[in-house]
């Protein structure tokens, strides 16, 4: 048996729970302050051992963010996601709308425009009202903003 991981004292029927309970706790503290049978390595990779200051660091970091969104917040910075969709699609089917009575404005204005041109005209407004009314893809954005994408140091589960 490994020294400080189970103990070689044995009970009536086997090891001696409370021994091996306090050898393993005594092992796991030794892992912490980096012992020299630690198998996890350090995120540098200088020396073995679990560097609680990088995990210490990793959530200071990850409470500030926490932080300044809740401030954020309560000073009407922010918005759901689900929010701004919504508004934003309520503003696109505003503008589709205006967009769809352009085409009969223009022939009650200009009665002689020939309808070749006035084809031009819808086709081109059709093309706008359809962009105006896609779904927006905010991932590409958020990606490319500082905050979102700032991840130094952070482990990602992907």
């Amino acid at each position: 048996m490994k020294q400080g991981i189970l103990s070689d004292k044995r009970g009536a029927n086997g090891f001696c729970l409370k021994t091996c309970v306090q050898n393993y706790i005594q092992h796991l503290k030794q892992q912490i302050k980096g012992g020299v049978d630690d198998p996890v390595p350090n995120p540098n990779g200088d020396s073995p051992g679990i560097n609680t200051d990088w995990h210490d660091a990793r959530l200071a970091k990850m409470k500030a963010d926490k932080m300044e969104i809740e401030v954020l917040k309560l000073l009407g910075q922010t918005a759901p996601i689900d929010m701004i969709m919504q508004l934003t699609a309520d503003k696109g089917a505003q503008v589709a709308g205006i967009l769809d009575g352009i085409p009969a404005k223009i022939s009650r204005a200009m009665p002689d425009l020939p309808k070749s041109r006035l084809a031009i005209i819808e086709q081109q407004i059709t093309k706008a009202r359809n962009a105006a009314t896609e779904p927006i893809d905010l991932e590409p954005y958020l990606a490319s903003c500082f905050k979102y994408g700032d991840s130094e140091g952070m482990e990602t589960d992907s």
